[in-house]
């Protein structure tokens, strides 16, 4: 197992932290985009209340260390390592809590090219210790809207670790973006056609 200072050296020579390869100008059009409820950045969720930009500035200033300077609009942006390394203690703590309690867990990823084998060692981890690694909806349809458009693709599992993949099999990195599940003859409603086991739609 790291030490702390070993995982803080790793996040930072990764550029997980301190300095990060996003720059600042991204960042803030993320905010910007998310205040305006752009589906492309809410990962299918509905927020409870509205959030305007200067909130969601203060909120990453304070989550993650970002700079609050609502004039710092361009260069690099930076992840505060200390902050990150004790988010990493908290998640680690609540994966312990739930292996020790056997509860149902469900994992995935938008990024499976780099973190599939980190989230499948985890459901090997947690499965091992008991907990029930759910899988729902798999090979079902979903809609999601990218800059292109409304793309349909289709639910997948590998090891536990749920993913989506491109119409023909081969793996989608998610960006953020608004999902959703439609309903096709065989249960699931959209223009595909049938292979395997999977909805895939006809390009």
């Amino acid at each position: 197992m790291l030490s702390t200072g070993a995982l803080r050296a790793h996040l930072l020579a990764a550029r997980l932290a301190g300095p990060v390869a996003t720059p600042r100008e991204n960042s803030l059009r993320s905010y910007r985009l998310f205040a305006a409820r752009d589906p492309r950045v809410m990962l299918g969720l509905s927020p409870e209340r509205t959030w305007d930009e200067p909130e969601l500035l203060r909120l990453m200033a304070d989550r993650c260390g970002v700079s609050a300077d609502p004039a710092h609009v361009s260069g690099p942006d930076a992840i505060d390592p200390e902050r990150t390394v004790a988010a990493l203690d908290a998640f680690a703590e609540r994966l312990g809590r739930a292996a020790a309690r056997r509860v149902p867990v469900l994992l995935g990823t938008g990024h499976p090219h780099r973190l599939l084998g980190f989230y499948a060692g985890l459901a090997d981890a947690l499965s091992a210790a008991g907990c029930p690694v759910l899988t729902p909806a798999q090979g079902r349809c979903i809609d999601i809207t990218t800059r292109f458009g409304v793309r349909t693709y289709n639910l997948d599992y590998v090891r536990g670790v749920a993913l989506v993949r491109e119409p023909g099999g081969g793996l989608r990195v998610v960006k953020p973006a608004h999902t959703r599940i439609r309903r096709c003859r065989s249960g699931w409603r959209c223009r595909t056609r049938r292979s395997g086991t999977g909805c895939f739609r006809s390009w």
